[in-house]
């Protein structure tokens, strides 16, 4: 039985195994952040929050994987539309956003709490729901540039969760 892998799925299709690798990464680093932070701040739940955080675009990794042409033609439109709203994008390409696919999947699979709290929103000012979205927010932002206009925002926002000077 032949085994199924990211290369044979996506074999010539050099355009949508970039996208693949670039969501992949961006989950790394969400993941390497906001693990970093759940140490600081002495969660005992930073293993939990580290699987949480690296699920975070699952819903996005898995289209890459299984629909790259339709998350080829949402790129594109973003990049010919610079205001436009992701899950937009999304919408008019699926007919749903990756968000609502993703918390669908999440209930389905009982996934972790965390990661049900994170995607539905309702737990905002819960503290490991928090580390995850800013470590989002910063992983985002930076791949614009260091010179990103959000960096000091999300550096201040960060700095009063880990309790440290923006400094």
């Amino acid at each position: 039985r032949p085994v199924l892998t990211i290369e044979s799925m996506l074999a010539g299709r050099v355009a949508a195994m970039t996208g693949l690798l670039h969501a992949v990464q961006r989950a790394t680093r969400v993941a390497r952040y906001a693990k970093e932070w759940a140490v600081h701040l002495q969660d005992l739940h930073f293993d939990e929050i580290h699987i949480a955080a690296l699920l975070y675009n699952f819903a996005g990794i898995l289209m890459w994987c299984y629909a790259p042409e339709a998350m080829l033609r949402v790129q594109a439109m973003l990049e010919r539309e610079p205001g436009l709203r992701t899950r937009d994008a999304q919408k008019q390409v699926f007919g749903f956003s990756l968000f609502e696919l993703q918390l669908e999947l999440a209930k389905t699979w009982a996934l972790p709490e965390i990661l049900v709290a994170l995607m539905h929103g309702d737990n905002a000012n819960q503290r490991q729901v928090r580390i995850i979205e800013l470590a989002i927010n910063l992983t985002r932002h930076v791949a614009n540039g260091w010179d990103d206009p959000a960096l000091p925002e999300d550096y201040k926002e960060i700095g009063e969760l880990l309790n440290l000077r923006v400094e």
